[in-house]
């Protein structure tokens, strides 16, 4: 099945930077330009909460990101450096609550529009 802004390349499964670009920027926006788990505001990184590579279909989804700084997604979402806590999936649950906020939602919907246009331009 083919989904927008994605191309089959060697029976793997490529991406669109660009789509990417935007999805991190709107999900960075919405989020107040600042970690989910501490107030950082520097090296900020977007987490698909599915990850991409299991669910392509919901790659540049919007609720499926939440923004986190570089060391709270190392060491929280991946479990590595200093803290010891289980891994992403702990944290799955938790990160979908903030998701289903009224005003999070509004957010998304409005620019999840945006994103899903540029998707379907750039098939043509």
């Amino acid at each position: 099945m083919k989904i927008f802004g994605q191309v089959e390349i060697l029976g793997k499964i490529k991406f669109s930077s660009y789509l990417l670009a935007k999805w991190r920027a709107y999900c960075k926006k919405r989020d107040g330009s600042k970690c989910y788990f501490c107030p950082d505001t520097n090296n900020l990184e977007v987490h698909h909460i599915e990850p991409k590579s299991l669910r392509p279909d919901i790659a540049y989804l919007m609720a499926n990101g939440i923004t986190l700084c570089f060391r709270c997604h190392r060491c929280v979402v991946h479990a590595s450096n200093t803290w010891d806590l289980n891994n992403w999936s702990k944290f799955v649950p938790t990160f979908k609550e903030y998701i289903a906020r009224e005003e999070i939602v509004m957010f998304n919907l409005t620019k999840q529009k945006r994103i899903s246009r540029v998707g379907e331009g750039s098939e043509k």
